[in-house]
This record gives C-alpha cells, sequence and structure tokens, in this order.
C-alpha cells in the first residue's frame, strides 16, 4: 500500500534509529521482510516492499531491539537475535515451549512496534494491522497448542 507521508514516516524511523545508534541497511529482495541484529546494531530490510510494508517491517525490527534490551538472557544464554534467528529457521524440530517463547517473542515486536510508531507519531492505519496478523499467522502455523 502506498502511503501518504511515507518520506515522513521513514525520516522519523531513520532519526529513531540514528538516536539509539541502529544502522539500517535496504537491500533488494532481502529474505524474509527484515531482521534486527543486536550484535551489529542493524536492521536489514526488503527495500523492494511497499511502502506500508517497509515501514511496518522497521516498526516491527525496532520492537525486536526494544525485547532485546528488556529481556537479553530470553534464550537461556544464547544471544537474543541468535537465539530467535535459529529458532526460526529450525522450527520443525522446536519443543513446544520453545514455540510459545519464538510466537511470544514475535508478538511482543509488534506490541512494541505499535509504542514506538505512537512515540513518533506515526499512525497505524489497516495495512499495519494486517501485516501483523499475517506474521503472527506465519509463527501461529507452527505453534503447538
Amino acid at each position: 500500500m502506498k502511503l501518504k507521508k511515507f518520506k515522513i514516516y521513514l525520516r522519523a524511523i531513520k532519526a529513531y534509529c540514528k538516536a539509539v545508534n541502529i544502522k539500517l541497511i535496504p537491500v533488494r529482495g532481502f529474505e524474509g521482510c527484515g531482521e534486527y541484529d543486536p550484535n551489529r546494531r542493524v536492521i536489514k530490510y526488503d527495500n523492494t516492499l511497499s511502502n506500508s510494508d517497509i515501514i511496518s517491517t522497521l516498526l516491527h525490527e525496532l520492537g525486536h531491539y526494544l525485547d532485546d534490551l528488556r529481556n537479553p538472557n530470553k534464550y537461556a544464554g544464547a544471544h537474543h537475535y541468535y537465539g530467535r534467528t535459529r529458532l526460526e529457521r529450525n522450527y520443525v524440530y522446536l519443543t513446544v515451549n520453545q514455540k510459545q517463547v519464538l510466537f511470544s517473542t514475535e508478538t511482543e515486536a509488534w506490541d512494541n512496534a505499535e509504542a514506538i510508531a505512537k512515540q513518533l507519531k506515526i499512525p497505524l492505519g489497516n495495512w499495519f494491522k494486517k501485516d501483523k496478523i499475517s506474521s503472527l499467522n506465519t509463527y501461529r502455523s507452527i505453534r503447538v497448542y
């Protein structure tokens, strides 16, 4: 979806990232929508996505940044990012508990994204809700109830 104020929202996100020392790296055709690497303090994102998908992806990855700050040991010794990435890539072999942790981490990142958007005065419409639901449905499909 094309956002009328895309450039304004992107500028606000870039300013936030600069303030917290996170580098944004646009990648053409990135695998997935984006990822946050806390060791390198980098967010990579697919810059071929729609405007709304870019904004929701960046907000979501910043949500992982906040989660990482609050819960650096969530993966019991494995760094948050590498623990989450390892779990995502090996989801077929996850225990029920690991799937629940992964799902709750993704949910928390989306909730954090909403808080960051509010702080940056980025109004979230149905485009954001759609991305959030779609993403969480992907993780729901691997969760064992």
